[in-house]
């Protein structure tokens, strides 16, 4: 990142300074130089006042691809090349030989996609299997699709054994839950147990997202509904059947009013599940069947783990098993509700579990996540001496974000001083995953990994190997439960996907190999670009670490609060503050689009408040990073060399978010569903809370470098003086001490 020679032009100003140093042609970071002056030339209008839209002066001229997408292109781009090198694949390990396999009969399957589906295989076998039921409860469990099999007569209301069945079964089948939504993640408030794993019993998944159901169901209900019935005259038409359009239109009508009904009655919002510890519910499987027993958790527990039923000697064997209840108050209300035909009849509730099986498979093109990680790894570093060198070079940017935000931490006059003790824990346990997990590069641990994906090398067509694929995420999904204490080190994501992440259950966060280059990252690139770009990249996601949900777990990854009272108070205050200026931002005309046209700010907040403390810490990040290693020099462009360094961090981290304006109905989707800002209400509301941009491009008070703003992980600086007055963690007033000058008085 740091140059090691340059050109110190001899020209010096009239106050005798030296000229900037000049970057020549033959230095080894010369092109990572060029290249940083094409990504800005690319997108820059010139035109535009930078203090008055900034987004604008940085994006005006960009394609229609953000970032991440380039980026993303590219990746696939590497990774196709990859797949198709016949000698790489020969010589690599079993999983490389399936998911080329994979990926070859893909491309085959596309180029004839119109029969390949024609006959609704995918579809047909998920129904099928579901309607066999179990065998030692074929009559609770045996259902008709009602939906498709229109004349069949309906069966009575399922009975506990049944809705255990129709609850559990498309989980673990086609991973597609309805009325209860099972899942696994760190056992909270014990990740380092021998039950490092828990296994959460969730609210409903719907169809919609809970908040299209809230804000903009006028608009949504109809596409709603007409999507029910096309799916179903589609499916029909494979098939050779006519349905009955009365009939259908029905049937789909009592699944789009049950929807609604899940996410308005039976769903908590997700502002107020941003509080972890109300949705940690421990119950035993005695409990469960006690408090809810219209439903057979006997029967929903294995159902839904699918393939994995080795787990089962663990969390049904042990009758103190501990099941965590996300929702107890609403699932005791859907509880209440099932079986009350007047609410929710028979027919609808079969219908509505079938028809989540036939939504999820409308795409039915899952990934095998590791073995094209694997593929990406070696394709982009393909010795170990190239792996570790990236490894460290990101390690340091990571390294001195955590310094920053330390610095931001001791310079806050709200937090007291023991819950800094514990934000400083945080920062000290933290766990940086960069790369990849060290697994994938050791032949014999990747191939034991994918024993379980049984994909037959010349014999298995496109779509049993989809199925193969999806069974086999399933498995790893709950395989953990018996995996023991939670793995930190675990990245819980594709190294090829373009992103990064924190995970506040693991106090870590992850750079993945996809997002470690360009247009984010290049070790020859300034150092201002790079902390920019990637480095407010990782300032982002270790200010999740401290946002309304980070600060509820601790430095291990344990849902344990270490924010007393007073600092909560104050860090409130600060999030009000962010929460309140994103509410003003409104994209979309409010007579059009009614609540939909402005940002929620609190549905937001999480991550405005994370690309808020992110910048502050890349900034001062990348100021000690030149204070210790020296400047870099100009770029070498004939305007583009009179940008400072200051002035390029903020391009640079401007240039991650452009794109062209999306069309009004992708804006609307993103406000609804989205908890990230619009990308130009990320540069406008990042920017307008930091001085320092004010300061780099001369700005005065303007409507996005304004006087009046919220400090966001920052305050002003102490101007007491005199000797400190220090308190204790306590906060308690310490006793005098006995001096020299008291012997006579205590002697």
């Amino acid at each position: 990142m740091t140059v090691t020679w340059f050109v110190l032009l001899a020209t010096r100003s009239e106050l005798n300074i030296p000229a900037p140093l000049q970057i020549v042609s033959g230095n080894e970071y010369y092109q990572g130089y060029k290249s940083a002056v094409d990504l800005f030339k690319s997108s820059l209008d010139l035109t535009v006042n930078p203090c008055d839209d900034f987004y604008q002066y940085t994006c005006g001229h960009a394609g229609s691809a953000m970032s991440f997408d380039i980026s993303d292109a590219e990746n696939t781009d590497n990774m196709v090349k990859q797949l198709t090198n016949l000698t790489y694949v020969n010589s690599s390990p079993s999983p490389v030989k399936q998911v080329a396999y994979y990926f070859k009969q893909c491309v085959a399957a596309r180029m004839d996609w119109t029969n390949i589906v024609k006959s609704g295989k995918m579809v047909k076998d998920a129904i099928d299997q579901m309607a066999a039921g179990e065998s030692d409860f074929a009559n609770q469990t045996q259902f008709p699709f009602y939906m498709f099999y229109q004349k069949e007569t309906v069966k009575p209301f399922p009975d506990r054994i049944g809705l255990g069945y129709l609850l559990g079964y498309p989980a673990g089948a086609q991973g597609s839950p309805n009325l209860v939504t099972p899942f696994v993640d760190t056992n909270w408030k014990d990740p380092h147990g021998t039950n490092g794993y828990a296994y959460y019993i969730d609210q409903p998944t719907t169809l919609l997202p809970y908040t299209y159901h809230v804000k903009a169901w006028d608009q949504y209900q109809n596409a709603l509904l007409n999507s029910v019935i096309g799916n179903m005259n589609a499916y029909a038409k494979s098939q050779g059947v006519t349905l009955d359009q009365k009939t259908l239109a029905a049937d789909a009508a009592s699944i789009v009013n049950l929807d609604h009904l899940l996410a308005l009655t039976y769903s908590t919002d997700d502002t107020t599940r941003r509080q972890f510890d109300r949705s940690y519910n421990p119950m035993t499987i005695a409990q469960l069947s006690q408090t809810y027993p219209k439903i057979s958790w006997h029967v929903f527990v294995p159902e839904a783990v699918g393939a994995a039923q080795h787990v089962m000697q663990r969390v049904l064997g042990d009758p103190t098993y501990k099941y965590i209840v996300m929702e107890p108050a609403k699932l005791q209300a859907l509880h209440d509700m099932l079986g009350n035909e007047t609410i929710v009849s028979a027919r609808t509730i079969v219908n509505y579990a079938y028809y989540h099986m036939v939504d999820a498979l409308a795409d039915f093109l899952p990934s095998v996540t590791y073995a094209n990680a694997r593929v990406f790894i070696d394709k982009i570093y393909p010795t170990s001496e190239s792996r570790i060198q990236m490894r460290q070079n990101v390690a340091k940017v990571a390294s001195s974000i955590l310094i920053g935000f330390r610095s931001m931490l001791d310079q806050l006059d709200w937090m007291t001083a023991a819950t800094k003790k514990g934000a400083y824990n945080k920062i000290d346990n933290l766990v940086k995953n960069i790369g990849y997990p060290d697994w994938i590069t050791n032949d014999t641990q990747f191939t034991t990994y994918h024993n379980n994906l049984n994909i037959n090398v010349n014999k298995d067509d496109y779509l049993t190997m989809v199925s193969k694929a999806s069974a086999f995420s399933l498995y790893t999904t709950w395989d953990s439960l018996v995996a023991g204490a939670a793995n930190r080190i675990d990245f819980n994501g594709p190294p090829g996907t373009t992103n990064a992440w924190y995970q506040p259950e693991l106090n870590s966060i992850t750079f993945p190999a996809a997002i470690l280059h360009r247009p984010f990252y290049d070790p020859t690139w300034p150092t201002a670009v790079n902390f920019g770009g990637l480095g407010v990249v990782a300032g982002h996601e270790l200010t999740h670490g401290f946002d309304d949900q980070g600060v509820q777990w601790d430095g291990t990854g344990i849902l344990s609060g270490w924010m007393d009272d007073t600092s909560k108070t104050a860090f409130g205050k600060m999030a009000d503050c962010v929460v309140n200026e994103y509410n003003g931002f409104c994209p979309l005309n409010k007579t059009t689009y009614g609540t939909a046209a402005c940002l929620d700010g609190a549905q937001t907040q999480g991550e405005n408040i994370a690309d808020n403390g992110g910048i502050h810490a890349a900034y001062r990040a990348y100021r000690n990073f030149i204070n210790l290693y020296g400047p870099d020099p100009q770029l070498p462009d004939d305007l583009l060399q009179e940008f400072t360094a200051d002035q390029l961090f903020f391009l640079a981290f401007s240039q991650v978010w452009c794109q062209t304006p999306p069309p009004a109905s992708v804006m609307e989707r993103q406000i609804l569903v989205d908890p990230h800002s619009p990308s130009q209400y990320r540069v406008w509301g990042t920017i307008q809370n930091f001085p320092a941009f004010k300061d780099a491009f001369h700005c005065q008070s303007t409507a996005y470098a304004p006087d009046k703003h919220c400090d966001v992980w920052v305050s002003d600086i102490d101007s007491s003086y005199g000797e400190p007055v220090v308190k204790s963690e306590l906060n308690v007033r310490t006793n005098n001490q006995i001096t020299t000058s008291d012997i006579d008085k205590y002697n």
